[in-house]
């Protein structure tokens, strides 16, 4: 900050003060996102409260040669959420996941409804697989899938992480029927080390039945409207 003199009515002089104006770049917290200002001046960060971010943190999978997956728990609410959200999110995924800029979006949805019949004939598998990974190799995509381990989900898994394709494989979820999910909350912003099994009851205070993550996903968007 530096200094002037200005001469008073008595011919003396005042020193005064020049405020300099300093244009600071936005820090970048660990899923904070940086978007163009409108008015002209620069990149703004924007605040995890409006991507409703509650938790993050990432996972390993035990018996699992991949990285450990990144995931983030995301609020809603009965008011909505903000027009600019889905861009926000999207940018959060490319900046700070650092995912490369997908030319499609594959969803693979199996039925909502656990069954213990088969829901892909076993002959079909293999050509499933190698048409899957084809596609998302070619077209440069990011896949989505619901995220709970059940067949179809666990078929897209198990198809990416045999493959040396680097697709991003992305499993959206409602948090309550996530398996582990206190446990997450407890560990967020660090490495929670996950544990296997068959669909997990919840906490007897509880109504619904919970269902562990699939270990073959990179990424998890886990969704809380407080149900």
């Amino acid at each position: 900050m530096g200094k002037s003199r200005v001469a008073d009515s008595a011919g003396g002089a005042i020193p005064t003060k020049v405020e300099k104006k300093t244009h600071k770049k936005p820090k970048r917290s660990f899923l904070g996102i940086t978007e163009d200002d409108s008015e002209g001046e620069g990149p703004r960060q924007v605040p995890l409260q409006l991507l409703k971010v509650e938790n993050y943190g990432s996972i390993r999978f035990p018996g699992s040669s991949q990285p450990p997956a990144k995931w983030v728990r995301l609020e809603t609410d009965q008011a909505g959420l903000p027009d600019k959200y889905a861009s926000w999110l999207t940018r959060m995924m490319l900046e700070t996941w650092n995912l490369p800029p997908p030319s499609a979006l594959i969803s693979v949805l199996g039925p909502w409804k656990m069954s213990s019949e088969p829901i892909l004939d076993k002959a079909y598998i293999s050509t499933f697989k190698e048409a899957l990974v084809n596609l998302s190799r070619t077209s440069k995509a990011w896949i989505f899938t619901r995220g709970l381990s059940d067949e179809v989900v666990s078929l897209v898994g198990r198809a990416m992480e045999d493959s040396t394709s680097k697709t991003p494989c992305i499993g959206f979820a409602p948090w309550s029927l996530v398996a582990e999910n206190l446990a997450l909350s407890r560990k967020a912003g660090e490495m929670h080390y996950y544990r296997t099994g068959k669909a997990i009851v919840a906490p007897a205070s509880e109504t619904q039945q919970q269902f562990p993550l699939d270990p073959c996903h990179s990424h998890f968007l886990l969704v809380d409207n407080g149900s």
